[in-house]
């Protein structure tokens, strides 16, 4: 059972790998019962970052939409969110206009698809640092973007609290654009 433990965790079955190491350890006491905590540990982590994805996708899905209501509803009450610009850095009462009249603008599109979003739950699995990876097509479409977040846990709830939207030219770019810049 300890070997068969270690191939659903091998598989990333964690919650199947938490009962084998259990049958281990009922066995034998000198079996699976460290390996079944770990199991659970990474099954829960696993569990915060299926919350925390799908709070960045009901994001997306608002912004590509347009609904200021929708995405304002995702963030705390006290949070800082900053533009690219280094002179954008709002309040949630501040953003929520923004997007609001941004959003109103019917010539604009939202157009741009996620290539990348990794995630980072503490260790009281009470909060997560997250990243977003895109080209924002109607903005820029040759530089990408980084979006950094901070999310938390509010209730049952996750709640944003902190946003950077962010321009990450590739370093072979960087002379290109500091010219362009002269």
């Amino acid at each position: 059972y300890d070997s068969k433990g270690d191939h659903y965790m091998h598989i990333k079955d964690y919650g199947k790998a938490y009962d084998t190491y259990m049958k281990a350890y009922a066995m034998d006491p000198q079996w699976g019962l460290k390996k079944a905590r770990e199991a659970k540990k990474i099954e829960g982590r696993e569990a915060v970052k299926a919350s925390v994805a799908a709070l960045l996708d009901k994001y997306d899905s608002a912004f590509r939409a347009k609904d200021a209501p929708a995405a304002v509803a995702l963030l705390a009450g006290e949070g800082l969110f900053c533009g690219s610009d280094p002179s954008e850095i709002w309040n949630k009462k501040q953003i929520s206009a923004i997007w609001t009249q941004g959003f109103a603008d019917t010539s604009m599109t939202i157009d741009f698809a996620v290539d990348k979003r990794e995630i980072i739950v503490s260790d009281d699995e009470n909060s997560a640092v997250a990243i977003e990876q895109l080209y924002f097509r109607t903005f820029s479409p040759n530089i990408m973007w980084r979006i950094i977040f901070h999310a938390f846990k509010s209730g049952e709830d996750w709640k944003l609290d902190f946003i950077s939207w962010n321009f990450i030219p590739k370093n072979e770019d960087i002379k290109k654009l500091n010219k362009a810049l002269e």
